[in-house]
């Protein structure tokens, strides 16, 4: 399987929305990730190396969709079909093809419209990344 993190010349930035579709981050072709005030706030580089806003090193991303944290901890799975499981195989929610983000329930939590999916369930579902203050 192959998680593709947006690098091609037709992605450019990708905005990440909440439930009232208001912009709370965005997603760039070069694998970084911002908050809604323009702040880097991690980035994923080619190797699945997850990295916060000071660039150091928070977590990893395999070629599977398995999430590690920086001590190699299973956090969680992201799928191609866009479910995103935790360490313990349970569902967090889900990422579908038009970009809907919904939490285990099923309750629209926002959107992550032609975002790529991994990026996007980093942002809504794992706390790897922290806004800078």
């Amino acid at each position: 399987m192959t998680m593709a993190l947006c690098m091609s010349n037709l992605c450019s930035a990708q905005s990440l929305k909440d439930v009232n579709n208001q912009v709370i981050g965005k997603v760039e072709k070069n694998g970084i990730i911002r908050s809604s005030n323009n702040m880097m706030i991690g980035i994923i580089n080619r190797e699945g190396m997850i990295r916060n806003y000071r660039y150091a090193l928070v977590g990893k991303l395999d070629t599977k969709g398995d999430i590690f944290d920086k001590d190699n901890r299973l956090l969680g799975h992201v799928a191609e079909n866009g479910e995103v499981t935790n360490a313990q195989h349970q569902l967090m929610g889900t990422i579908d093809a038009e970009g809907m983000v919904r939490n285990a329930e099923g309750k629209n939590i926002g959107s992550a419209r032609d975002a790529p999916v991994v990026p996007a369930a980093l942002f809504f579902f794992f706390s790897l990344l922290e806004i800078p203050v």
